[in-house]
């Protein structure tokens, strides 16, 4: 018993040693990025010059070690951070362009030189690989996708967002308060509160004893501002504020003077307005105050804003960003941009509204649009991977349905990017509400019954909607004046392919109302 122990010890330190090469990586070893046609000589020729000339105070020993002193450890690093098939998207592109990270000069003209080193670095790979009688250049990726966002956190403090251009969301973690006003935490999130003491008093605006919270903000601009909360107020004897702004540094000049703002009772939290206009003469630094007038009531998210339409109730429209991804390339034409709005809905999750495509001449096919998060793909999240429309310059919506997704590792790490199934220039005739309706008729009874042969050849049952639609329109199999005499119905009712008389006649049945349904909701019997 012993000695077969000792044996296989023996084996597994046997095989250890032979794999690791006593410890040292042997090629086999590196991964496979390092076994390409020259990289290493062409990343030393190229890229290096640049990281060891820049970046050497912090990624010789830092992660990603692309300036170290080692050549090999360095081409290793910095091959993680290129996307050959995109190199502008290359994180050792963005890094400088869009977080203006540790640039040495002007951060713009940094990128580009980063992305003309690693263009290079490409091109002589592609030569050395070209020239080896064993080529190990990969196939060029060709998935359909948009760059990496920067962090989510990061994402939503960007400034220029649309959706924030004129609204301030207000950090009720960072107030400044007075006693018995005091900053706390539950299952909803953080809070100021004044805790209920029991006497059900109400507090003028002027009241010495009063809890005070006072929170810095920058306005964007001039203009009529409005306050709306996110509070808990439990009963009528817990349920309001006195509400000002001011110039930051001198915080008790408020604007329009301090104002009531009386919440309704409600067992759970809800957003409510404090529906005056604050007259915000210009850009620049102001103070919001909250002083207490009825002690118990919680408030846990605050925005300040400009926007009539801004409503905290809709789920969408409060701390939100609109991520913009330039798809020029990928659609084959210029101009043409991906949009989406991301709210940091709570603490667990995250909520997608919106998606839509920006193309200012062309009508462009979008099919399959699936969000990844920190590079996986979020399997829960696929309200959209159905997506399948042909949007144009005045229908440019995807979808009208929000999507909830579940935070990764918080908004302070996830990014996130998006690919899709198809996303081109699309030549056809389009008839969205056709589409639409064809979808919720006719499609799927084709796909229950017509697969087997009609999926590749006469294919209005193809896995592909679109093209199944305009197959149908096209023959035409349908006629939408006399939906009894459609080519699809009069083939089966006649027995097509072995069908039964039963079979048929209920499944045309079947075709002929689905037919009626789709020139109801399609709204005209003109084809397309």
């Amino acid at each position: 018993m012993y000695f077969y122990k000792f044996l296989c010890l023996f084996l597994l330190a046997a095989i250890t040693v032979i794999y690791t090469n006593c410890g040292k990586q042997t090629a086999l070893v590196w991964k496979s990025n390092q076994m390409l046609t020259g990289s290493s000589e062409a990343f030393e020729a190229t890229v290096y010059p640049i990281t060891r000339a820049n970046c050497v105070a912090c990624h010789t020993s830092q992660s990603p070690a692309h300036a170290s002193a080692n050549v090999d450890e360095a081409h290793e690093a910095a091959y993680s951070k290129v996307n050959f098939s995109n190199i502008p998207a290359s994180r050792l592109v963005r890094k400088l362009r869009d977080e203006s990270h540790n640039c040495w000069s002007d951060c713009n003209a940094n990128a580009d030189e980063m992305q003309a080193a690693i263009e290079a670095w490409f091109a002589a790979i592609e030569e050395a690989d070209a020239a080896s009688p064993t080529p190990t250049l990969p196939p060029v990726d060709t998935t359909i996708r948009t760059v990496q966002t920067n962090t989510i956190e990061n994402e939503l403090a960007n400034m220029a967002n649309p959706l924030k251009s004129n609204t301030v969301a207000i950090n009720v973690g960072a107030a400044m308060v007075t006693a018995p006003m005091v900053k706390g935490s539950d299952g909803f999130g953080d809070y100021l509160q004044v805790p209920d003491d029991g006497q059900n008093l109400t507090l003028a605006n002027n009241d010495a004893t009063a809890g005070v919270a006072m929170m810095n903000m920058r306005l964007p601009s001039a203009g009529n501002y409005r306050i709306w909360g996110y509070v808990l107020a439990p009963d009528n004897n817990s349920n309001a504020f006195h509400a000002g702004i001011a110039p930051t540094g001198t915080p008790t000049a408020y604007i329009g003077g301090l104002r009531n703002w009386t919440i309704t009772a409600n067992a759970n939290p809800r957003w409510q307005l404090l529906n005056v206009n604050y007259a915000i003469p210009a850009a620049g630094n102001y103070t919001l105050t909250l002083r207490e007038q009825r002690d118990g009531t919680k408030i846990y998210r605050i925005f300040v804003t400009a926007d009539t339409t801004f409503n905290g109730e809709d789920v969408a429209s409060f701390l939100g960003v609109t991520l913009s991804f330039d798809m020029s390339t990928q659609a084959g034409t210029p101009n043409v941009k991906f949009l989406i709005d991301v709210t940091d809905y709570d603490p667990y999750t995250y909520l997608l509204a919106n998606p839509r495509v920006v193309t200012p001449t062309q009508n462009i096919r979008v099919k399959g649009l699936r969000l990844y998060v920190n590079n996986v793909l979020s399997i829960q999240s696929s309200t959209y991977s159905t997506v399948d429309k042909v949007v144009s310059p005045t229908d440019q919506r995807l979808s009208g349905f929000p999507m909830i997704v579940l935070k990764e590792n918080g908004a302070n790490l996830d990014k996130f990017h998006f690919v899709f199934e198809d996303f081109a220039v699309y030549t056809g005739v389009i008839n969205t509400a056709s589409l639409t309706a064809f979808q919720n008729s006719v499609y799927p009874i084709s796909r229950a019954n017509c697969t087997s042969c009609h999926s590749a050849s006469r294919v209005h049952a193809s896995p592909d909607a679109l093209t199944a639609h305009d197959y149908v329109l096209a023959t035409p199999l349908v006629n939408f004046t006399t939906p009894a005499n459609s080519l699809i119905v009069t083939k089966i009712r006649n027995g097509h392919q072995g069908i039964s008389a039963a079979s048929g006649a209920a499944i045309a049945a079947q075709y002929e109302a689905a037919i009626i349904e789709w020139r109801t909701q399609r709204g005209s019997s003109t084809i397309p």
